[in-house]
């Protein structure tokens, strides 16, 4: 990991020495997508900025799982706790793996199997989760100087609600110094944010995400917009492929091929996203009803490196993960 940052070239050799000194980070995510066996939770690449450089080096799936084991936890979890004083057992996080990383536009995927989520751990047993974890819906339309509200999961802090208003779309090119080479336009608010809320959706007054966090500085927060999260959830949001039992060529995702069933981007379990721009922009409107912010759609992560010593530099907001080095 060492070797990875430092040829990356992102960060300085202090802030690399800070960021090694920690055992784990953890950012907030959102529910962005359900196939199958599996939930898709979104969230930001910049968790390990530290490994990559956006234009010269991008990391991809594979390196982040090796080097990282990434546990989540879903918000009914701590909700369990403060409502029932008395409830026995200990918190628990579910191990997830990461599936997608666009390095350009700071997003990142994981997957958890939906059937292995749980709440909390009493003995040797783990209780599942049994609720629902909604599917967000994405708003691309502006709109200048309206109400809006982040919904973020900082540390010790689940559900933390800030509101402001929305500002204008601003490069980030032309905001910042960008060491790790972001390339996108951000929708900046009027709002407040912490370490830790990265990933966490932003709301407008109707109940949709107009964008994910990306960070802020002050009073002004920046986010990512529904252009470049909705192509990015339809290329990465894919299942595991099965072992082959062949010598042939494995095929592609369901869907692909002279079949009739939906069209999808290619497997990106192993690759970073950066380097397959999506070919055509979706609508950046869903059809159906908005989720709520405080609905169960939020999660937390923690990513802790596997080396000793190992660390994840980020904030996040949504559900939470967590990242530990492999020893």
């Amino acid at each position: 990991a060492r070797v990875i940052a430092k040829d990356a070239g992102s960060k300085t050799a202090e802030q690399l020495d800070a960021i090694f000194a920690s055992p784990w980070f953890t950012e907030t995510g959102v529910s962005s997508h359900m196939d199958g066996d599996y939930l898709y939770i979104l969230t930001t690449a910049h968790i390990v900025d530290h490994l990559f450089h956006a234009v010269n080096r991008p990391i991809d799936p594979a390196t982040v799982n090796q080097l990282f084991t990434i546990e989540v936890t879903c918000f009914h979890a701590e909700r369990d706790f403060t409502v029932n004083r008395n409830m026995g057992g200990d918190r628990t996080y579910t191990a997830a793996t990461v599936c997608g990383i666009d390095c350009l536009r700071d997003l990142m995927m994981l997957r958890v199997g939906r059937t292995e989520l749980a709440v909390r751990g009493v003995g040797q047993q783990r209780v599942q989760c049994t609720r629902q974890h909604p599917v967000l819906q994405f708003d691309g339309a502006r709109e200048l100087g309206m109400q809006c509200m982040l919904v973020s999961w900082p540390p010790f802090r689940p559900c933390t609600f800030a509101t402001g208003l929305q500002c204008l779309h601003r490069v980030l090119t032309g905001m910042s110094t960008n060491p790790v080479g972001y390339d996108m336009e951000l929708l900046e608010a009027y709002i407040g944010s912490d370490h830790g809320s990265s990933g966490g959706p932003l709301f407008n007054a109707a109940g949709w995400v107009k964008g994910i966090l990306h960070g802020g500085s002050g009073a002004h927060s920046q986010f990512i917009l529904p252009r470049d999260i909705l192509p990015f959830i339809q290329n990465n949001a894919v299942p595991p492929q099965p072992p082959s039992t062949s010598s042939s060529p494995p095929r592609g995702p369901r869907g692909g091929g002279g079949g009739g069933g939906p069209k999808r981007g290619p497997n990106k379990d192993d690759k970073s996203g950066p380097s397959d721009p999506p070919k055509r922009r979706r609508s950046v409107r869903d059809k159906g009803k908005a989720t709520a912010a405080w609905g169960s759609g939020r999660w937390r992560y923690t990513l802790r490196s596997h080396g000793k010593g190992m660390a994840v530099g980020a904030g996040g907001s949504g559900q939470k993960y967590l990242l530990r080095p492999r020893s």
